[in-house]
């Protein structure tokens, strides 16, 4: 089958449509990129829009592994879910705005150091992956 997101690179390709390029996960919008680049540009400059815009999509692990449960306690998540909680959590109380790229890298190292096989996946528009997460800015000074 030929590829459904011809028009990017092999990367991101293989995050938002698999290994082999022709596979419809759920929610990565893939229908929405049936147009290479250059005709993709073409109709949102015609259509005076930026959209449509690709999800940002974080993952517990690649395709071709398994993702682990992990036991804190008497309460058992995922290895990913605990991480992510953990880290989102920590990026709300730092002084400084963190990405989405910073996310996934902290979550990968909590999740070697529980002792678990499994890299966590970003995909998403490089601007977007690459900017402040939404919702978690920099907890303010107190004011004296």
């Amino acid at each position: 089958m030929a590829p459904l997101t011809a028009g990017l690179d092999k990367g991101t390709r293989e995050g938002y449509s698999g290994i082999g390029g022709a596979t419809y996960k759920l929610g990565r919008a893939v229908p929405l990129r049936k147009l290479d680049d250059q005709e993709y540009d073409k109709v949102r400059e015609l259509r005076g829009h930026e959209g449509p815009y690709l999800p940002v999509v974080l993952e517990a692990c690649r395709e071709n592994q398994l993702s682990y449960e992990y036991a804190n306690g008497s309460i058992t998540n995922g290895a990913f879910t605990y991480a992510l909680a953990q880290e989102y959590r920590a990026a709300g109380r730092r002084k400084t705005e963190t990405t989405f790229v910073e996310l996934i890298r902290k979550i990968s190292s909590q999740i070697k150091t529980l002792g678990y096989d499994e890299q966590p996946q970003l995909v998403g528009p490089t601007d977007v992956i690459k900017g402040p997460i939404p919702h978690a800015s920099p907890v303010a000074s107190p004011q004296s």
